[in-house]
This record gives C-alpha cells, structure tokens and sequence, in this order.
C-alpha cells in the first residue's frame, strides 16, 4: 500500500485463542505428516470493531460474515491492498484512520479453485487417514490477491492489529489524487486522470 502511513502496530494476546490455534496446529500436523502451510495474512472487519474479534472467545467467527465468493468461511488475503477495503475505518483526532488484522492462518492442503460460493467446507481430498479427508482450506485469486479461507474458527489467530492512515494524495501534487479503493468486487478505486 503505498500510500499508507502506519499509525501503530499492536501485538494481540488472547491465551485462550492461542492455545486452541496451537491445538489445532498439532492436530493438524499429525493428519497431514508434519504440514500445517502456516501463513501470515491480512484481514479486513468492514464494520466489526477489531477488538471484538481478537477479545473473543471464537476470534475469527465466520457465521456472522456475508456470503463471499467462496462460501461461507473466513478470508484472508496475502496482499494488504485487498484487505483494505474491507478494513474498518474510525475517526480519531479529527483524521480517518484504518485498521485491519495480521493473522497466524493453519492453511495446510489447500484446494485451489476459482469462485464457488456455494462451499461450506473444503472438498473432499482423494488421499488422507480418514475415509472422507477434507482439505483444510480453500485458495483463490480476486484478480487483485490470492486469497485462502477457513471454514473452522481455530484454524486462524488474530494476531496483530494494524492502524494506519490512508494519504490520497502521497504527493501533494494534486493530480493524482483519487478516491480510496472502492469496496467492489475487485476492490481497485480509479485515479483522476492527470492533464496534459
């Protein structure tokens, strides 16, 4: 994001969350010979106060979030762009500020496949110690961001909250101001053209 000033960066602690992340993330290992593809990525609350995530007992609580291109589970994007326009915006002092999650992700096997907003779960694999072994996460792309989702709420700890400020014009030029990113399906705002 380059027209970001980070505020502050503020590390969660939440003991009952970790421990049961940790539990899955061994349980997880032992199904998948060692693999748990843990990852770091970026979450957007749109309208949830981030505190009310990361001060809960569920944390990640994808039964309260709308229906997204691949079902009903959690998102979370590897680029900070695409989460920006679901992040929660606050005033304070007089300015807008932005604040959106760093997470801990458990995306194991992940089953890549494009939209299907019918999942409630990830499909079946052909292989695993169980008769119908599941994948543990689904992976897409947006076009702007490839994305994974969960669809249990212990596979994902919030583990950083990030707070930061959106500058429109990074320049003070005044031509290349432009809307912040909309929050439409492929979450990309358009500049103002510049004049010859």
């Amino acid at each position: 994001l380059a027209r970001v000033q980070l505020v502050l960066v503020e590390r969660i602690q939440n003991q009952w969350l970790w421990d049961r992340y940790t539990f899955a993330k061994q349980r997880m290992a032992e199904k998948n010979g060692g693999e748990v593809n843990e990852k770091e990525l970026f979450h957007g609350t749109r309208e949830t106060l981030p505190e009310k995530i990361y001060r809960s007992e569920q944390g990640f609580d994808f039964r309260y979030s709308a229906m997204g291109s691949w079902g009903s589970g959690t998102y979370f994007a590897v680029n900070a762009s695409y989460s920006h326009n679901y992040a929660f915006k606050k005033t304070e002092g007089g300015q807008v500020v932005y604040q959106m999650l760093l997470a801990h992700v458990l995306t194991g096997m992940s089953y890549s496949c494009p939209p299907n907003p019918t999942l409630r779960r990830p499909p079946v694999r052909q292989s695993g110690p169980f008769e119908d072994q599941l994948y543990d996460s689904v992976h897409g792309n947006t076009g702007s961001s490839d994305v994974y989702v969960v669809y249990d709420h212990e596979k994902a700890y919030p583990a950083y909250v990030l707070t930061y400020k959106y500058n429109m014009d990074p320049c003070n030029c005044g031509q290349c101001r432009g809307p912040a990113p909309s929050r439409g399906r492929r979450g990309r705002g358009r500049g103002r053209p510049r004049k010859k």
